[in-house]
């Protein structure tokens, strides 16, 4: 369910630049992304209710997804020029302790020891 809203809020934005581009009036469509996000917002927390021992095993608390979902919606939202992208911003993942950054900037393939989480590797992550 959540792909087809993502899916919805891509093709919003794509709309929502092309009125910005066009000196039209973006409020309308940016109103629908709004409620849209709402409604992932609501889906996902129910997935995270149901998932809530899972959530905790892995030391991921659903507040903080939740409020980084939250986080990165309202910056893809009001992204207006530019490539657009989604993303948590930075601002809001650095208030939350390693496991829950690792959860929304998992490293990439490349990414090692020193140059990972503040100097340490991913695996003193998890001691």
């Amino acid at each position: 369910m959540n792909a087809s809203v993502i899916r919805q809020l891509w093709e919003l934005k794509g709309q929502q630049l092309r009125e910005l581009l066009n000196n039209e009036d973006p409020a309308p469509v940016t109103r629908q992304m709004e409620l849209l996000a709402g409604q992932f917002i609501d889906q996902t927390d129910g997935f995270l209710k149901e998932h809530a021992k899972q959530l905790a095993d892995l030391k991921l608390p659903g507040e903080a997804v939740v409020e980084l979902l939250n986080a990165s919606l309202e910056d893809f939202i009001t992204q207006k020029v530019g490539e657009v992208s989604w993303r948590v911003p930075d601002e809001a993942l650095s208030r939350y302790p390693d496991p829950v950054q690792l959860f929304f900037r998992p490293p990439s393939a490349g990414t090692t020891g020193a140059a990972f989480a503040g100097g340490r590797s991913p695996e003193s992550l998890t001691q």
